[in-house]
């Protein structure tokens, strides 16, 4: 894998699909986001050094914001007056599919063969 793919696939693309929400919902949670970043750059650090495990665990990570969005969607992007929150939806169906995306191309034999221990 090139440099660019590692970043992209380890870290750019993993964070993005987490922290991928409307702006008015980012808006307060800037610390929150930092974290999450933070979180992710350490464990792009782990899995550059070729450690499966945290490979495991990244692809877990994708997986359960996967789980964690289609809950979000169907519980919050329709309100009780039956308004549709379209930003909501289509964020969360972006975050969702760049996870689910990264979930199934970190389980790939190439990804896999840059794991040494």
């Amino acid at each position: 894998m090139s440099v660019f793919q590692k970043v992209m696939f380890f870290f750019l693309l993993p964070a993005i699909g987490v922290v991928l929400y409307p702006p008015s919902v980012i808006g307060s949670a800037y610390s929150a986001i930092g974290v999450v970043f933070l979180f992710f750059l350490v464990l792009a650090a782990i899995l550059w050094r070729g450690r499966s495990k945290a490979l495991t665990f990244m692809i877990f990570v994708n997986g359960m914001n996967v789980i964690v969005r289609i809950m979000m969607l169907l519980s919050t992007t329709v309100n009780s007056a039956g308004v549709i929150n379209i930003p909501f939806l289509l964020y969360g169906i972006a975050g969702g599919a760049i996870s689910f995306y990264m979930m199934m191309r970190l389980d790939k034999v190439d990804v896999r063969q840059t794991m040494t221990h």
